[in-house]
């Protein structure tokens, strides 16, 4: 729920039942703290047991585990000025395991009733639901963000700055083959924080209104992806402790924009609309020897009526 805080003294709950124990819940709370300060908060949470069976280990896959958070405070120190401050996380750990083993021979055909030559196993149950994976797969996921934004009422235009800065945690893990053998588990990782600003400026009158601003973003990722493998692929041989493939990569990001766009009222029934953003984009790879610089600009006009007819 991402409404702003208000005066009045607001609450709300929702919940939900359901098979293999399923729990959602969802509910906000808030109102005035003071004649300046109001606040919301928000929270939504997801539960339940998963639905596949890992036999081999004895354990529950695909379940839900996922809860979110939203928290606003609303300023307004004069009659001009609100100032909106807004944290949110939400976080997801989940056992995963969604395939079912199929063996198939050396051309590429299935071969539903054979033994895998590879993994000597066999999984003819015809249950979709059920299988036997020698690792738990898992995504465990972590997002937070905290926005602050400014808006100011002056005599011929309004001011607003937005300013943002997020981060993206995840884990990800899957038994690719689908079978009780360390053959091929996939993996990936993701660590991306990102800070973002924006100033824009809008005015108009009965006849034309405008708006006109500059953006900034500075976006950095470290990844990684790969995969465990032990039977399959030979060891690395400084880490002989280690078999598989690990393709770690980072990327900077920079991004500045200047924008502006004009509304003007020709007629009752007729409004022209002019806008104009020109981008310019940087992006490094700390670890390659590559650096890129490109420029962008968009440019548009149309002309809308003010009532489209019935």
């Amino acid at each position: 729920m991402t409404r702003k805080p208000t005066e009045e003294f607001e609450g709300c709950l929702q919940a939900t039942a359901g098979k293999y124990d399923q729990i959602k819940l969802e509910g906000a709370i808030g109102g005035a703290l003071t004649d300046q300060l109001m606040a919301w908060v928000s929270f939504a949470t997801h539960d339940n047991d998963g639905y596949a069976e890992n036999r081999f280990l004895d354990k529950k896959l695909n379940n839900a585990n996922d809860e979110a958070y939203r928290a606003q405070i609303l300023w307004t120190p004069t009659d001009s000025m609100e100032i909106l401050l807004s944290a949110r996380s939400g976080d997801q750990s989940i056992d995963t395991g969604f395939f079912e083993h199929v063996t198939s021979n050396i051309t590429g055909q299935l071969t539903l009733n054979e033994v895998n030559v590879v993994t000597g196993y066999i999984d003819t149950d015809g249950d979709v639901f059920k299988s036997d994976y020698d690792r738990d797969g898992h995504n465990d996921l972590e997002t937070r963000g905290y926005t602050g934004t400014v808006k100011w009422d002056l005599e011929n235009f309004t001011l607003a700055s937005i300013t943002d800065i997020s981060t993206v945690k995840r884990d990800y893990i899957e038994d690719s083959d689908a079978s009780p053998v360390p053959l091929f588990n996939f993996f990936l990782t993701s660590d991306a924080k990102q800070f973002s600003q924006e100033i824009r400026l809008n005015g108009g009158n009965e006849q034309m209104n405008w708006v006109a601003g500059a953006y900034f973003l500075d976006l950095n990722i470290e990844d990684s992806n790969g995969a465990k493998s032990e039977p399959f692929i030979d060891p690395v041989s400084d880490t002989p402790d280690v078999s598989g493939l690990d393709n770690p990569y980072e990327t900077n990001t920079e991004s500045i924009s200047v924008f502006g766009q004009v509304g003007l009222a020709f007629a009752d029934t007729l409004t022209g609309i002019a806008g104009l953003r020109w981008i310019q984009d940087k992006r490094t790879i700390p670890t390659q020897p590559m650096r890129s610089t490109s420029f962008r600009a968009r440019v548009f006009a149309t002309a809308i009526p003010a009532s489209l007819p019935t």
